[in-house]
């Protein structure tokens, strides 16, 4: 009954509107409610038209750790942490709403957080792969942001290194009359010898589970990019 009121436009409106005006841990508390919310299929169209995608994307930022400050175990409840399970519950499986987050500025936001290793990381990183896959403006926003570069460097981590295979593999083989995406990211990456370490450590693995998961996507890197496979 809560979540059938709560979910009408006007309220929604209201609650987003009023985010301007009050006081963090009030913030935190809207922001909770939008987190439940999101996690109801039926209203997240209503809650994308009342503009909720570049709020949450403008509330999320990431508190700075000490240091010697270890991350918060289990799941945060800090109004970052609130904002992005929104988000990427709005975004997993809309493209316009992934793009609307990337126009908003969530792309650097999202690239900090998997960088600091916040607790709730897999769900940014995974926003940040689908959004190679989401539309131009986002790739090259993507590219501008240096997020080629970014999945290349994620490689080093067993957990990541399927999905940014995967998110590379999308890019790569992109094809857009403004973009020769494949070209760009070849120009790129085989600058240099990390992509290709990076890549070759990936065989070294000793677990024959992890890579298992990551051969399907390298066969499709190879397969996708010439210059790669020469």
């Amino acid at each position: 009954v809560v979540k059938a009121y709560m979910a009408k436009a006007t309220v929604l409106e209201g609650l987003v509107a009023s985010m301007e005006f009050l006081p963090p841990e009030l913030i935190l508390e809207i922001c909770k409610i939008f987190t439940e919310l999101t996690q109801e299929p039926s209203v997240l169209n209503m809650m994308e038209n009342s503009g909720l995608v570049p709020v949450m994307v403008h509330h999320m930022t990431v508190p700075q750790i000490e240091v010697g400050e270890s991350p918060v175990d289990g799941e945060p409840q800090d109004v970052c942490s609130q904002c992005l399970l929104a988000l990427s519950n709005l975004c997993k499986l809309s493209r316009p709403r992934q793009e609307q987050a990337a126009l908003a500025g969530a792309i650097p936001k999202l690239q900090i957080i998997v960088e600091r290793q916040h607790p709730l990381r897999e769900h940014a990183f995974a926003m940040l792969c689908d959004m190679t896959c989401t539309s131009q403006a986002t790739r090259s926003l993507l590219w501008n942001q240096g997020c080629a570069g970014f999945l290349v460097r994620s490689l080093a981590q067993h957990d990541m290194q399927v999905p940014a295979l995967e998110a590379l593999v999308g890019w790569f083989a992109v094809k857009e009359h403004r973009a020769n995406w494949c070209q760009r990211l070849e120009q790129l990456l085989l600058k240099g010898p990390d992509f290709f370490m990076r890549l070759l450590n990936i065989f070294k693995c000793q677990d024959s589970a992890i890579f298992l998961k990551v051969l399907d996507p390298l066969l499709k890197l190879v397969t996708c990019s010439p210059e790669t496979n020469a």
